[in-house]
């Protein structure tokens, strides 16, 4: 297992440990915080494979302004 899926697990977990606590709004704050960095690694993967395939800088371009 590499460093991020521990890091992905160790989320997952934590959102486990509210949910049986029943804190309800750090649950739906952790989940929408996953589910956001998921995207953005969805759209830099994309502009990764676009500017390569166009031979651009624009997934540099993109990975900056995401982060």
């Amino acid at each position: 297992m590499d460093a991020n899926q521990k890091k992905l697990l160790a989320e997952t977990e934590g959102i486990i440990d509210q949910i049986k606590k029943q804190h309800w709004l750090n649950v739906h704050f952790r989940a929408f915080e996953l589910a956001n960095n998921a995207w953005k690694e969805h759209i830099r993967a994309n502009a990764r494979v676009g500017a390569k395939e166009v031979d651009s800088p624009a997934g540099a371009v993109l990975d900056d302004r995401l982060n």
